[in-house]
């Protein structure tokens, strides 16, 4: 496809068009796209973003100089074969579309959105999808999944429209017929999904996050429930939504134009209603008068399952056919996963909103006979207010809690855990002590667990890295666990 051709597909305007009178660029051909010039090949279109770190525009020259065929800009700069537009962002969102061939119409494309469960429930899915129907993907916070293997990770829960797009192409380039991507409030907002159309869409639940970025929980909700609008949804799309939040009911009522469906563990009134009973390799989930077993823990998990279950109904699959296609599937990486069993559990987990500490830490308790031994820290430049809230919760439901550094970020982890332990003075004779190295602080969980005790190491789940002041030292969880139960 040429430059011309590209452009002539989308409803971008050039700015001082005039200045374009080189029929032999704009004929040129268009090998590939970027908005990251240390991504640009030969015959490269490059997309110069402002960003509020960096701005594009200063790596115009080096992107020509890497074989970039041009370069979109809005604003003067002199750089060959430049094209100026209003919004490079824009531009690159319409120009992704028409380059991939609006990859979202080759595929069943499922979204899902929530604060807490977009990733067991897009990985549930995927699972379920592969063994009964044909090749399916998942796409959110741990990458771009297949079959249980991550195939690339991503920087973004929801990548920039030009990754997803991209992402899409190359799945229907490798016959996956199916899809299923974790929808954030940042990539609503941001406008990251422009363009794209999903078959269906699921709820999950809104608790407290992002505050830092959403003025209030309305507007968070509100972002949130943007998704089940026609801007995302194709005219024929399925809804699936969890009353048992009350977020959810509020959606539940709000939705009009799209078949929907209710599910819920507490609402024998859902559409689909659950119960579930914890057994000591996984759940148990009485659905449609038939049990149904799975390798994953807790009532948060429960309600997850019970909404995976409800979304692949609604795709039209006998339920007799789900009863088996859970019981082999392996755990989501970093989502209450089990690292070691004897002679104490250690799980792993994500939890890293007030809401999500809490529904693990109560999901524990009605599992674990002994201590709940809480490892967990609060990530920088996030939301600040949610610290001390997590603070009391752990106070609250655990037995006792280490409290250490997470990925601070920009920020002075020690300021952060101050803030966190805030919420500890709160609770009276709550038991916790401070150790800002992690690695010191799980070592420490494990020296003072015992026998019947639980270790929960919450916070950064799947994640291999702690972020410290712009860079990413290698960090897991799960292998600091192994390494020093070796020792």
């Amino acid at each position: 496809m040429t430059v011309k051709e590209l452009f002539n597909k989308t409803n971008i305007v050039l700015e001082e068009s005039e200045k374009y009178d080189s029929e032999e660029f704009f004929n040129s051909q268009v090998n590939g796209i970027s908005y990251n010039s240390k991504d640009i090949k030969d015959g490269y279109l490059f997309f110069a973003i402002k960003g509020s770190r960096s701005d594009g525009h200063d790596f115009a020259e080096d992107a020509i100089k890497k074989g970039a065929v041009g370069v979109v800009v809005e604003k003067n700069i002199s750089c060959s074969n430049s094209i100026k537009v209003h919004s490079t962002l824009q531009a690159l969102r319409e120009i992704s579309l028409a380059f991939f061939d609006y990859p979202f119409k080759k595929l069943f494309l499922g979204s899902v959105t929530g604060t807490n469960g977009k990733s067991t429930v897009t990985w549930i899915l995927s699972h379920a999808v592969n063994k009964l129907l044909d090749k399916s993907f998942a796409l959110g916070t741990l990458g771009w999944m297949h079959n249980g293997k991550i195939i690339k990770r991503t920087s973004n829960t929801t990548p920039e429209s030009k990754d997803i797009c991209e992402f899409l192409s190359q799945a229907a380039q490798l016959n996956m017929k199916y899809g299923f991507l974790e929808v954030s409030s940042h990539a609503l907002k941001l406008g990251r999904l422009y363009g794209i159309k999903f078959d269906a869409a699921l709820f999950t639940n809104l608790a407290r996050d992002h505050m830092d970025f959403h003025p209030s929980v309305e507007d968070y909700f509100e972002t949130k429930s943007s998704l089940f609008t026609p801007a995302y949804l194709k005219e024929d799309a399925f809804v699936v939504i969890n009353i048992d939040d009350v977020y959810g009911m509020k959606l539940y009522e709000k939705v009009k134009d799209f078949r929907k469906v209710s599910f819920s563990l507490d609402n024998s009134n859902a559409d689909f209603f659950g119960k579930f009973e914890s057994v000591n390799s996984g759940i148990n989930l009485m659905i449609e008068d038939q049990k149904i077993f799975a390798p994953i823990y807790g009532k948060f998990n429960a309600s997850n399952l019970l909404g995976a279950y409800s979304f692949l109904r609604m795709m039209g699959i006998e339920k007799e056919k789900l009863i088996n296609v859970f019981s082999d599937m392996i755990a989501p990486y970093g989502r209450l996963e089990c690292v070691q069993t004897k002679p104490f559990k250690i799980w792993v987990d994500y939890a890293h909103t007030p809401d999500g500490l809490e529904k693990v830490l109560q999901s524990l308790r009605d599992m674990v006979k002994n201590r709940i031994i809480l490892v967990f820290g609060a990530g920088g430049n996030r939301d600040k207010g949610k610290r001390p809230i997590m603070g009391r919760i752990a106070a609250q439901f655990s037995d006792y809690t280490i409290i250490t550094s997470d990925n601070p970020r920009f920020e002075d982890p020690l300021v952060i855990i101050e803030e966190v332990k805030s919420g500890f003075l709160s609770i009276r004779d709550s038991n916790f002590e401070v150790l800002s190295d992690r690695r010191v602080a799980i070592k420490r969980a494990i020296e003072i667990a015992r026998d019947g005790d639980a270790i929960i190491i919450a916070g950064k789940g799947h994640e291999d890295y702690q972020e410290i002041n712009g860079v990413k030292y290698p960090f897991s969880d799960k292998e600091v666990v192994k390494e020093l139960l070796k020792n």
